[in-house]
């Protein structure tokens, strides 16, 4: 099928009219030349309808998207789907540049589309083997397996009139016979220098995927090879990730440059800019900036890290990868644009070992030759702009004037054509594909020379004399002496003399973005003894030329047979320096102390004596602090651990999911109950050794006091299942069978009837659980079914439960589910007299402060948890002298009634404490009155009736001390164990809130999104309240006073009868 040869001449004439006038308002430099523009097609599939506003899912262009444009062997090649809705055809296009016109072959394949909707995972991409002229298309594909048709042979660079369906074999879903390509996302196909074609794509998820390439030789396709591993068995979930990027050959190697999504962390999107090298063939490799090499695949992405730039705020970070481009003598550029600020550049100047960071300097190009080219729309131009390698000055090459009539754009460039495809800004289900070709005229490095004037002889002594050299490039000549014991370089072109004999002198040019490095050109130096003066020797021995760590300092010790003083000088201070006479070890590596004695004007100065130190690598330690022990859902906390290497990049590892998950320097998650091994390591570098520790980290069982929501992975015990995370979001136990159990321990405030509601995913027919109180059944539940083994749906039943502590199992009786939590909450409450307090079991909460009454051993404090079992006490009635009274019972292991203490208790004055004394009692200390507000719903407890009641001091603790009815601190609410909390914890909606910036250096700022009379409290990982304030404005400012150390916090905001939660990192 061809585009009717009529219309493309009009066109063609158009064009050729605007660039001509284009000519007399605007420069066009001769190194760009305009080759071709043509309309492809007007029949492209666009996803748009009239009558709905987002026919789409991610966005609404499908064509041109991904890598569906190649250029080869003088021709453009296309390949896109045809509109409209009912259509959706594959299609690829061919064209000769500069003559001819466009061919297209409609394929048997059609764009699928999810939820009747479009979706722009689903791209076409294209890739052509010049080897044996063959296309190959690899389209529809988001974690399906593979839909590939190629050509037959010879087709790509043919006839017109063999460029046909006829000539393209049927879909498949293999590269290899037998073996079926599964789960493909993000296919791209790109040839190296020898013509081979490579396809990567992603195998996985979001975030928790491998990047796999593989090659095509002309003949067959290679075994695939996993360049990065984001997902598996090798893989911890702390560690499961996506690598956003691209391949790109440059310079006849293979790089990878990319960003990437944590499963765990913080940040919503992507975040880091890595690069590795991967060599000429993808073989087996990967190579950081500092030229160390790692096994493929690649697990620990620490070694690829160029640098962490950060969105606003922080945590959103960005979709899709860096840039990269390398000059032809590799000046090494980076690119990345996080959300909501100023995109970064980075610069590793050839020659140079650390990346210099710049905002704002542009997106990048690709080279050729010593120039950077970038193609991009400016209002309604086309523009090429340029710049020389190591720089970021951008010239304008080429601007042509095309109207506003493009939405979306891909441009490649091979060997110095640009092709650029556009698409029409139009509001219809079929759109117009523009393609415009230009050729680059290759600007080359410029030799360059150095002339170097000889150096007249010399006599010991003479004084310092300057080097006369000079570059044609102009740019400054750099010197370097072959024997330093005999002339040295200083203040960059000048010889100092040292000693006697015969030396070189090397003049040197690197270059630059203009210029090529110049031969080198060398000049010799002789030094002649001074016959005037006498010679003196040095006797200089070192008393070890070997380092042992731990030695120290080795005093030198050089004697001149003038009796001069000799001076010591080590020649690389990076790893020895000179300190009053003696030897300081600064790291590992080899320098030469030198003895020298520069004589006086009766001695000739002494010949150098050298001697060779070496320090060897040092045994790195790691220092891994204790983990305290956790309760299953336990919040975020950090690790400590510390190395004596002070470039130490450590990491830390958690293999075992089912109990807690490691990220970073963070267990993120506490899971269920048990034990597991977290290695922190440290793989080592020139310096020092490779290192690791182990701690273990020890989970209890959480008591889940009801009323309330059980998530799954929060056990006590189970078997048979296991604790699985889908995407970055739920956890779940996973794949139950017959006789699967997970158990949980619960506190049941008192007797009754209760409703479980479990939460399953159920496909197909339906399954069913138990739900057992050891042995004994309680009820049976038939699961809902659900489409999907991640979409998760209700299911309930009755139970009786007695009051108290006991386990609840869950137990798999019809297998092949997923469970993600149950609910369980009181269908008939007790009956609670509140003069009395009778009835249930109670929190009392302060009026003034908020905060739960708790016992911490002996003592009482009040903290924000309330569902701890030191957080619940029982009222009992007994009596003195005949009138009623109560003593006020702790339900927590070990904690019985409460006593007011006096004047006389040297602990602690007046504390109300916890005793070992069991209830009823009538001791004075320990009997307490009721006073009940029934206007305000509060209490107030006096110790007997000596006018002194339960009060919260300032320090957080509970004193029995006289108060005025009116002050709240004596003041408390009665909330029965039976019923839910009025403030729901739940888990951070980032609909809700927002934090920025996090991690935060200095001040932050917490952002609120339909909340109203906000509530604000931050906790260091110990619990402590830090900071707290109250707000009825959109957004309040923190400063950070000096109260946020280094560290990790809890942020608690409570507003709308609610509670939200979120995590606060002060670096």
């Amino acid at each position: 099928m061809k585009t009717p040869s009529n219309f493309i001449k009009n066109y063609q004439l158009l064009l050729m009219l605007l660039l001509i006038l284009n000519s007399f308002t605007n420069e066009v430099t001769a190194q760009v030349q305009f080759l071709d523009s043509t309309v492809v097609t007007r029949d492209a599939f666009y996803f748009w309808k009239a009558d709905d506003p987002k026919p789409y899912h991610y966005a609404a262009a499908i064509n041109p998207h991904g890598n569906c444009a190649k250029v080869s062997n003088g021709y453009v090649f296309y390949t896109w789907y045809r509109g409209g809705w009912a259509d959706r055809t594959l299609m690829v296009s061919r064209k000769k540049i500069g003559e001819g016109n466009w061919v297209h072959v409609a394929l048997p394949a059609k764009l699928s589309l999810v939820g009747g909707k479009g979706d722009t995972h689903l791209t076409t991409n294209i890739g052509i083997c010049p080897i044996d002229g063959t296309v190959h298309l690899m389209f529809d594909h988001h974690n399906e397996n593979l839909n590939y048709i190629r050509s037959k042979k010879n087709i790509a660079f043919g006839p017109d009139s063999e460029f046909t369906a006829a000539n393209f074999l049927p879909q498949q879903d293999y590269l290899i016979p037998g073996k079926v390509v599964d789960g493909v996302t993000y296919p791209d196909l790109f040839t190296n220098n020898n013509g081979e074609m490579y396809f990567e794509r992603r195998l996985g998820a979001a975030v928790g995927g491998s990047i796999i390439m593989t090659y095509y030789n002309g003949v067959t396709w290679s075994p695939e090879t996993t360049i990065i591993q984001g997902t598996g068995n090798q893989v911890s979930q702390g560690e499961r990730n996506f690598a956003y990027g691209e391949a790109v050959l440059i310079n006849g190697k293979f790089y990878y440059t990319y960003s990437v999504r944590w499963a765990e962390s913080p940040t919503a999107l992507n975040e880091g800019v890595y690069l590795m090298e991967l060599g000429t063939r993808v073989d087996n490799k990967a190579t950081n900036v500092a030229g160390k090499s790692y096994d493929l695949p690649i697990i620990d992405h620490k070694p690829f890290l160029i640098a962490d730039p950060r969105s606003v705020p922080d945590d959103a970070g960005w979709a899709g990868g860096p840039q990269v481009a390398i000059s032809p003598k590799n000046d090494i550029y980076l690119y990345q644009s996080p959300k909501n600020t100023t995109h970064y550049n980075y610069l590793k100047k050839a020659g140079e070992t650390q990346f210099t960071e710049d905002r704002g300097k542009g997106g990048l190009g690709i080279f050729y030759g010593n120039r950077m080219y970038k193609f991009i729309s400016s209002g309604e131009d086309l523009v090429i702009s340029s710049c020389l390698a190591g720089t970021y000055n951008w010239r304008e090459d080429f601007r042509m004037t095309v109207g506003s009539r493009f939405r979306k754009s891909i441009k490649i460039m091979d060997n110095g054509t640009i092709v650029a495809i556009y698409g029409g800004k139009e509001n219809s289900e079929k759109i117009s594909i523009y393609c415009y070709v230009f050729q680059i005229e290759k600007s080359e490095y410029t030799p360059q020379t150095i002339n170097f004037d000889a150096i007249a002889q010399k006599t010991e002594g003479d004084a310092d004399f300057t080097l006369n050299a000079t570059a044609t490039s102009n740019l400054p000549v750099n010197f370097i002496s072959s024997n330093r014991n005999i002339a040295r370089i200083v203040d960059g072109n000048k010889v100092n003399i040292v000693g006697v004999g015969t030396c070189d002198i090397i003049a040197q040019q690197a270059g630059d973005g203009t210029f090529d490095a110049a031969p080198e050109v060398t000049q010799t130096l002789v030094v002649n003894a001074n016959i005037s003066k006498t010679s003196q020797t040095i006797n200089f021995t070192l008393a070890k030329t070997l380092h042992t760590w731990g030695d120290a300092d080795q005093i030198l010790e050089a004697t001149a047979t003038s009796g001069l003083p000799v001076t010591y000088e080590s020649t690389n201070t990076e790893v020895a320096i000179i300190v009053d006479g003696k030897l300081q070890v600064k790291r590992a590596g080899k320098t030469t102390i030198n003895a020298l004695q520069t004589g006086d004007e009766v001695y000739n100065a002494a010949p150098i004596v050298s001697h060779e130190f070496e320090v060897p690598i040092r045994n790195q330690e790691i220092i891994f602090n204790n983990i305290p022990e956790v309760t299953s859902g336990d919040p975020v906390f950090q690790l400590q651990a510390t190395s004596n290497n002070p470039n130490a990049k450590l990491r830390f590892v958690l293999p075992n999911n089912q109990v807690a998950i490691v990220w970073s320097d963070y267990v993120t998650q506490v899971l269920g109950a048990g034990s597991a091994t977290i290695t922190v390591s440290e793989e080592g570098d020139e310096y020092f050794t490779d290192a690791q520790a182990t701690k273990t980290i020890t989970v209890k069982p959480k008591t889940h006091i009801l009323p309330t929501e059980i998530e799954a992975e929060y056990y006590t015990t189970k078997s048979g299942v296991n604790v699985t995370r889908w995407s970055n979001s739920i956890f779940y136990l996973n794949s139950w069978e017959v006789n699967d159990f997970a158990e949980y321990t619960v506190d049941v405030p008192s007797d009754g009837t209760y409703e479980v509601e479990v939460f399953a995913a159920s496909p197909g027919s339906s399954k069913r659980l138990d739900v057992k109180s050891g042995t004994n059944k309680l009820a049976t539940i038939n699961l809902t079914v659900t489409p999907s083994l991640t979409v998760f749906k209700s299911s309930k039943a009755s139970i009786t439960l007695q009051k108290g502590i006991q386990k609840l199992k869950i137990v798999g009786v019809i297998g092949g589910f997923n469970f993600d939590k149950m609910k369980i909450s009181l269908i008939q409450a007790p009956v609670i007299d509140k003069a009395t307090l009778s009835g249930d079991s109670f929190r009392l909460q302060n009026v003034e402060t908020g905060k739960f009454l708790k016992s911490n051993g002996v003592e009482l404090i009040t903290s924000d948890t309330w569902n701890a079992p030191e957080n619940l006490w029982t009222f009992v009635k007994t009596t003195y002298n005949g009138l009623d009274y109560f003593n006020i019972d702790g339900e927590a292991s070990g904690v019985n009634i409460l006593r007011a203490t006096g004047s006389g208790y040297s602990a602690d004055p007046n504390a109300v404490i916890t005793t070992s004394k069991t209830a009823p009692s009538s001791d004075i200390d320990k009997i307490w009155t009721i006073h009940y507000n029934e206007i305000e719903d509060t209490y107030r407890f006096e110790a007997r009736d000596i006018n002194t009641f339960l009060y919260v001091d300032q320090n957080g603790k509970a004193y029995n001390m006289a108060a005025d009815i009116t002050d709240n601190r004596s003041k408390w609410k009665a909330i029965a164990k039976s019923v839910t909390l009025g403030v729901n914890d739940e888990d951070l909606n980032p609909s809700f809130i927002k934090l920025y910036p996090n991690p935060a250096k200095n001040d932050f700022t917490i952002a609120f999104k339909d909340l109203d009379e906000v509530s604000v409290y931050i906790y260091d990982i110990l619990g402590k309240l830090i900071y707290s304030n109250f707000t009825n404005e959109n957004k309040l400012l923190i400063p950070n006073n000096g109260a946020f150390k280094s560290g990790i916090y809890v942020v608690k905001v409570m507003a709308n009868n609610k509670s939200y939660f979120t995590k606060l990192v002060i670096q």
